[in-house]
């Protein structure tokens, strides 16, 4: 996903991003667990009839395939999965959260048992399944037209500002069972095919290979499998899209398919987005899905979504002011998120800081230094609104806390680290984990920074990281004492309300009326250690300073932005998500 609508203003944030949405309700249970407790599947045994058993209990297993078949108009489903056997057992279970299931198939056999409750699954079979062994689960049902609010994920039809049907089937961390049948355990990885069923005149796009005809959409992704939080993403717009050709980076085809009242073909600038492309192929590997990567328009809640191999992006993307910079966020987590991918919810917070962080380096490394440089703002601004910890120490559902990743995760996982050690030993530690199919969590990716860095990162992720309520990040106080001999000391106190200290480099710059500076750098150690004192010879008369001035780090003078609730994801301008579907 793409940095915060909110963010997606400059610096100087624009009237919308300044008024927060409403309160989100309480979101669904989480699905912590794709299997329930042994309880459950044990009482479901025991209500059924004496049958001869070869294996007896809960059955653990994974998924490796999904085949949906999915008729968009009457939101039928017939799922089949295909499953590997961990553990053997007579009765299994997956989250789901469908009404009913209108039938489950072992196979060909009709299931002996079903039960649908809690959003899960419970189906049983005669005779029970072995170890290791592949087994056909079918499962038909009604895919209801409801989402978490306020976001799209589940089943949602908008308008297009085109005035046409928009209908998007969307999952998210932990929320696959909104589609059907899953394992949502976000680490999962699996291969797909989506035979999409729909009016002639509409058009689909799925992710993985695409075969379109007038009332059916096939697509196949079997690129080495995929999560399955960005795998679930069906577009389908009455009347279809404009297809641009946006030129190739290497062996890949990059298209665009959008409607004239996006603006997003004459906006994208081409080249940096083929020269993204190409950075990240260069650094951390092969593009991961094939030959062709898509970008799709609709009136989408979020800004972007990094389905695989098939981008969503928000129609209003070009009003929003940071178009291309999403483009490249998006990009980034075909590598960042997709082909890697967060080995729990509460890892959330490293696939967009990545994501982030590498359109940043891109910018900076490429000629935007603007761009360069509202990222980087942007950051701090929004990390001062952050209600939550990137990783809250408390039991909070996603919506609650998620975006609060896109400020401070970036700055804190990468921005600052680069600051104190380069910018090339935290990009060896990004190369280190992408470029394969592999689940990743926040810790894995304190190891490999510890690798690359030399330093003990731990009480440092500590500090910046987690933490329960707003974060307390620091406040800086500057002193200045003229010396007899014609110098000057310069002396800052760092403090956050909560007393941990935060380790982080950053800059204090003295200024002159004339417009004259001097930077002077301060550290707040690894190992607690405040900064030392600094003694300076300006050849200007020094009448002020700004503190942090190049956003090194997430500090503030002492008279720090006021805090308060924020949101990620604000909708562009003249779009209310807000609303129910």
């Amino acid at each position: 996903m793409p940095p915060p609508r909110r963010l997606l203003a400059a610096a100087a944030l624009c009237p919308l991003a300044c008024s927060d949405p409403a309160p989100l309700p309480p979101p669904d249970a989480a699905l912590a667990d794709v299997h329930p407790p042994d309880a459950v599947a044990d009482a479901a045994l025991d209500a059924a009839p004496d049958v001869p058993m070869r294996f007896k209990g809960p059955a653990r297993v994974t998924v490796t395939r999904y085949d949906h078949t999915i008729d968009l108009d009457a939101r039928s489903l017939t799922a089949r999965l295909s499953l590997r056997v961990d553990q053997p057992g007579d009765c299994l279970t997956l989250g789901f959260r469908h009404v009913a299931a209108d039938e489950v198939l072992f196979g060909d056999v009709p299931a002996r048992e079903v039960m649908v409750a809690n959003n899960t699954l419970l189906a049983c079979v005669d005779g029970g399944v072995g170890p290791g062994a592949t087994v056909t689960l079918t499962v038909r049902s009604t895919i209801p037209q409801v989402t978490l609010l306020p976001t799209q994920v589940g089943l949602s039809r908008r308008t297009s500002a085109n005035g046409q049907r928009f209908t998007y089937l969307l999952s998210w961390v932990g929320e696959c069972a909104r589609v059907g049948p899953c394992d949502a355990a976000p680490s999962t990885f699996a291969t797909y095919r989506f035979a999409v069923t729909h009016p002639k005149g509409t058009e689909v796009f799925c992710p993985g290979t695409r075969t379109a005809g007038e009332t059916e959409t096939v697509c196949v992704l079997d690129h080495r499998g995929a999560p399955t939080y960005s795998s679930f993403g069906v577009m389908a717009l009455a009347g279809g899209w404009r297809a641009t050709e946006l030129g190739a980076a290497g062996s890949v085809r990059v298209t665009l398919h959008d409607t004239p009242a996006s603006r997003l073909a004459e906006t994208i600038d081409r080249p940096r987005l083929l020269g993204f492309l190409g950075f990240m192929a260069e650094r951390f590997g092969p593009y991961p899905y094939g030959d062709t990567l898509r970008f799709v328009s609709g009136p989408t809640y979020w800004s972007g979504f990094e389905h695989p191999g098939n981008v969503a992006l928000a129609e209003t993307l070009v009003a929003g002011g940071r178009m291309d910079h999403t483009v490249r966020h998006e990009v980034a987590h075909q590598w960042a998120g997709d082909q890697t991918t967060v080995a729990a919810v509460k890892d959330f917070v490293w696939k967009e800081s990545m994501a982030e962080y590498l359109s940043y380096v891109f910018e900076d490394e490429n000629g935007l230094p603007d761009q360069a440089r509202t990222s980087l703002t942007v950051w701090r601004d929004s990390a001062a609104r952050a209600d939550h910890y990137p990783v809250p120490d408390e039991d909070l559902a996603l919506p609650l806390y998620y975006g609060n990743a896109y400020g401070p995760g970036p700055m804190i996982l990468f921005r600052q680290l680069e600051v104190m050690f380069s910018r090339r030993q935290v990009m060896d530690a990004i190369r280190s984990v992408l470029g394969q199919e592999r689940t990743l969590s926040v810790d894995d990716l304190r190891m490999a920074l510890e690798r690359t860095t030399g330093a003990q990162l731990d009480r440092y992720f500590r500090a910046w990281l987690r933490g329960t309520g707003a974060p307390a990040w620091p406040a800086v106080t500057v002193t200045r004492t003229p010396n007899a001999d014609g110098s000057l000391t310069v002396a800052v106190r760092v403090e956050s309300r909560d007393a941990v200290v935060r380790p982080c480099r950053f800059r204090v710059r003295l200024t002159g009326d004339g417009g004259q500076r001097l930077d002077v750098p301060f550290t707040v150690g690894l190992d607690g250690s405040a900064p030392a004192p600094a003694t300076v010879r300006p050849t200007f008369p020094v009448t002020g300073e700004v503190v942090n001035p190049e956003v090194e780090a997430l500090v503030w003078p002492m008279a720090m932005p006021s805090g308060g609730r924020w949101i990620e994801h604000v909708p562009a301008p003249g779009f209310d998500p807000f609303r129910a579907p």
